[in-house]
């Protein structure tokens, strides 16, 4: 929800804020929605994850699950992803750097946290995404008059 770090995961994204409002509207509309928290990166505490801020949001906003997926750099990619941190943000490189890590998060590191991340899915109402499959069991509107849209539009 910090839309500094938005700002820098994801330049060209909108705003959590705004996702939210599109996510409301569609939920009010009868859409079935969701969050997918991504990246997450590993090493970062409870506060500066914010999991539940989001989730809770979300679920308020009508979303229906939620899924998760973590930040992770290939061999090569953290030396220039540290670069453009750094330079985006000098006052916080040395926690980048921390936070990164140099190894890639252990079986048992990431089953802790996608177990906390089920559990407050759990706490706010909203199905884990790998469970949402039964949401897509609801009757589908009928297309037909979707399809018409497309009869009238010019298609570049």
């Amino acid at each position: 929800m910090d839309e500094r770090i938005n700002r820098l995961m994801e330049p060209r994204a909108p705003s959590a804020f705004r996702r939210l409002a599109a996510m409301e509207a569609l939920a009010k509309a009868g859409i079935s929605v969701g969050l997918m928290v991504a990246p997450v990166m590993m090493g970062l505490d409870e506060e500066e994850m914010g999991l539940e801020t989001m989730i809770a949001r979300a679920a308020n906003a009508g979303a229906r699950f939620a899924g998760m997926k973590l930040f992770e750099l290939l061999p090569g990619q953290r030396e220039q992803w540290l670069a453009h941190v750094t330079a985006a943000y000098p006052e916080s490189a040395s926690r980048f750097r921390r936070v990164s890590g140099r190894r890639a998060p252990n079986e048992d590191e990431r089953a802790t946290l996608f177990a906390h991340f089920e559990l407050l899915c759990q706490k706010h109402g909203l199905l884990p995404i790998h469970d949402a499959v039964s949401i897509r069991a609801e009757p589908r509107r009928d297309t037909a008059e979707q399809l018409k849209l497309f009869d009238s539009a010019k298609l570049g």
